[in-house]
């Protein structure tokens, strides 16, 4: 995992509101990220170098494009469904104060919800953390 992004969605009479956190790891090394050498990685261990403060401004060049127009969040969310590398394989999902699902990551729903097909049946993940399991040794995918 190189980056993560935590969303919290507000309404009201008079509209909403959506604050998007993104974390990203740009700088770290191998060394920095020791403790969880099997699931993080950064842009400089993957070979490349950024100017942080110019990656934040492309950032958010392209989030308020996207956020202009229905189209280009469309075409944004087919471009996330082309590179969702976890659609597929079992996962494991770990949310506050819910219990650990376990699951085949399906799809992303049109809303950005992971939906995960479970042994109970499909459930819809809007927030949580997502990571490859690999405790399913002759699991069907199917």
């Amino acid at each position: 995992k190189g980056a993560g992004a935590l969303a919290d969605a507000g309404t009201a009479p008079d509209g909403g509101a959506l604050v998007l956190g993104i974390g990203l790891n740009a700088h770290q090394t191998t060394a920095d990220l020791a403790d969880l050498a099997e699931s993080a990685t950064s842009l400089a261990i993957e070979g490349h170098s950024v100017d942080r403060l110019a990656l934040l401004a492309r950032l958010c060049r392209e989030l308020d494009r996207i956020a202009r127009a229905p189209e280009e969040r469309r075409a944004a969310l087919e471009e996330w469904r082309s590179r969702a590398s976890m659609l597929g394989e079992l996962v494991e999902v770990r949310s506050v104060g819910s219990p650990v699902l376990r699951g085949v990551a399906r799809e992303l729903a049109d809303d950005g919800a992971l939906v995960l097909r479970t042994a109970s049946g499909d459930e819809r993940i809007l927030a949580g953390d997502v990571s490859l399991y690999r405790g399913w040794e002759g699991v069907t995918r199917e």
